[in-house]
């Protein structure tokens, strides 16, 4: 049985992959989908039946490139209480 730790980790692992993709000018994307439940592809990534795949991290470089929206001040958004 997975842990819910376990699960965590993976998550945490996977984001930060995410971010690391990002700042490296890449487009990433993290999916799960039917792929990460069949049984073909667990044989080949060598998992037994009941292991499972938290999902397959795509990276690449994007084909349109957008520009940041400008993003408020956290001072318009805080209230320091004392």
């Amino acid at each position: 049985m997975i842990g819910e730790e376990n699960i965590a980790a993976v998550s945490a692992a996977c984001q930060n992959i995410l971010l690391a993709a990002t700042l490296w000018d890449s487009g990433a994307i993290w999916r799960t989908g039917e792929w990460a439940r069949d049984a073909k592809v667990k044989e080949f990534f060598g998992l037994a039946e009941d292991q499972t795949i938290s999902g397959f991290i795509y990276i690449g470089y994007p084909e349109i490139v957008t520009e940041s929206a400008a993003r408020p001040s956290f001072e318009d958004r805080t209230t320091w209480m004392e």
